[in-house]
């Protein structure tokens, strides 16, 4: 920053300044500090100007000159399955998804990626703080919802009674039983997801714009795996690799279908849900058959393919044809030549 007859013996005051976290500038003889985040050079030296007219340092316009030498809030972050994470700057004011893949060297897997990227971004003015629509919205999906002084972290822990008599002179209570209380969810950020497969197969509506204090997240594909248990022929655990995506149709397949005994419209579905098991009743049948829609499998997914007690029954009423095919041929065979000698056999 150079500004005119500021300095001693009316010399100019050049000096390099550093922007504050709350985007401001300390400039001497004023009194306030000057903001300047969010602006253009030239917007932040008529800020400047303004700020020393105001003050009564100046009584015209005072000739300053402002140059941005160091632009370090024009970064962004990348984190996960890419080749160099870290955090990097932005090259241009049009500075998109796949110009940040490219300059992170790309996945570390270039045959395997993730479905989805995620893109955290700050919403808040850091020059102003939380608007105050944001300070009432305790969730952005949820406009009724509104923040209670018990519910702001900047109170606790003054508002608990184990506190309050203390800051009355007193001693403190007993503390009581630990109960544990998750974060609110961030109102001033938002979270955006690219379908990453999609744009790198050249879905260019994808490829969204970076901004400054970005966070892009690239997680690694989705690997585990899923349990077939029940009336299947091969029961047992097998796995989801990078990249491929199982239905229950295909691990029915996987597991060699159904055995004799299987009832595939009894068939179980589970799934772990915030730590508890949720059940679901599918049939097979209509599965294969188009009527219900396949179900795409996560890890830890179960498959459970039951049976009843007329399974047994009809099991043996379908096997008795088969018997009596193979008496059949055996019947066949019985009354087939005799073997003769003359031909080894």
């Amino acid at each position: 920053v150079s500004i005119a007859d500021l300095g001693p013996a009316q010399t100019p005051f050049v000096r390099p300044l550093r922007v504050s976290e709350t985007g401001r500038l300390t400039l001497p003889d004023l009194q306030q500090q000057v903001v300047v985040a969010g602006k253009t050079e030239t917007e932040a030296v008529q800020a400047i100007i303004d700020a020393y007219i105001a003050e009564g340092v100046f009584i015209e316009a005072p000739p300053v000159s402002l140059i941005v030498v160091d632009p370090a809030s024009k970064v962004f972050n990348i984190n996960g399955a890419v080749q160099r994470p870290g955090r990097y700057t932005l090259g241009t004011t049009s500075y998109r998804m796949y110009d940040a893949l490219t300059q992170a060297g790309g996945a570390v897997d270039a045959d395997v990626v993730s479905e989805f990227a995620f893109i955290i971004r700050t919403t808040r003015d850091r020059t102003t703080g939380p608007t105050q629509n944001q300070q009432n919205q305790r969730d952005p999906l949820d406009p009724n919802s509104r923040l209670t002084p018990q519910d702001d972290p900047r109170d606790w822990p003054f508002d608990d009674p184990a506190f309050a008599s203390v800051a009355q002179g007193g001693q403190p209570q007993q503390p009581r039983d630990f109960e544990f209380q998750a974060p609110p969810r961030p109102t001033d950020t938002e979270i955006i997801r690219v379908p990453l497969r999609e744009l790198l197969r050249g879905q260019l509506q994808y490829n969204v714009v970076i901004r400054a204090e970005d966070t892009i997240i690239v997680p690694p594909p989705i690997t585990g795996v899923y349990f077939v248990g029940g009336n299947v022929t091969a029961p047992g655990v097998y796995l989801i690799t990078p990249g491929n995506e199982v239905t229950i149709k295909q691990a029915i397949v996987a597991a060699r279908m159904l055995n004799e005994l299987a009832m595939p419209n009894r068939t179980q579905f589970i799934r772990r849900v915030d730590n508890q098991d949720v059940f679901i009743r599918v049939d097979l049948a209509k599965i294969f058959t188009g009527e219900e829609p396949d179900i795409f499998l996560q890890p830890e997914d179960q498959i459970l393919v039951g049976s009843n007690a007329f399974a047994p029954f009809l099991a043996a009423f379908r096997n008795a044809f088969r018997v009596t095919y193979g008496f059949g041929f055996l019947y066949d065979r019985n009354f087939a030549y005799d073997r003769d000698a003359r031909f080894g056999f």
